[in-house]
């Protein structure tokens, strides 16, 4: 409940791609390791350890918080030259199934899967002008835009279902 915002693995899987602030939890570590655990704006985090084999290196962005934000054990975290390559494309880039599957591919499967940071390097990424990039990114975002529309009607349809059934059954 107190001390800095850690950001732990179940905060990777997402639907968009961005790591949001609500519901971090705290956690009280030294100044020395805020400092070495610090997240950017920008930063690419990796699910390290997964107990699903699907699961290893799992990409999510952060974002610019409002106060110091850390990374728990188990990530990786990748700090994008966003003067060459654009965190949106590449995070996108790496949920694709194609790169899904060769990340998953690079990673030492147990009872829990891991994958090292040597190996997220060794995946071959494609890195078009920057121009081309923003492109990609933007029609990126309007159809994330479109599919967080589509999943609020979505609620809202089924809240209004379910207040129905619940007048009809509930006399």
């Amino acid at each position: 409940g107190s001390g800095v915002k850690v950001i732990g693995i179940k905060k990777l899987f997402n639907k968009f791609g961005l790591i949001d602030e609500d519901n971090l939890e705290r956690i009280n570590i030294p100044k020395k390791e805020i400092d070495r655990k610090k997240v950017l704006d920008g930063d690419i985090l990796f699910v390290r350890s997964s107990v699903k084999y699907e699961g290893v290196g799992f990409p999510c962005i952060a974002k610019k918080y409002d106060e110091d934000v850390v990374f728990a054990g188990f990530i990786i975290k990748a700090t994008p030259d966003q003067q060459k390559i654009l965190p949106t494309y590449l995070c996108s880039l790496l949920r694709t199934a194609k790169y899904r599957r060769i990340t998953i591919s690079k990673g030492n499967r147990g009872t829990i899967t891991n994958i090292s940071q040597d190996s997220i390097k060794s995946i071959k990424i494609p890195v078009p002008k920057i121009s081309i990039q923003k492109e990609i990114v933007k029609e990126i975002l309007n159809e994330y835009e479109t599919i967080k529309k589509n999943y609020l009607l979505i609620k809202k349809y089924e809240n209004k279902r379910d207040k129905l059934i619940k007048s009809i059954w509930f006399k």
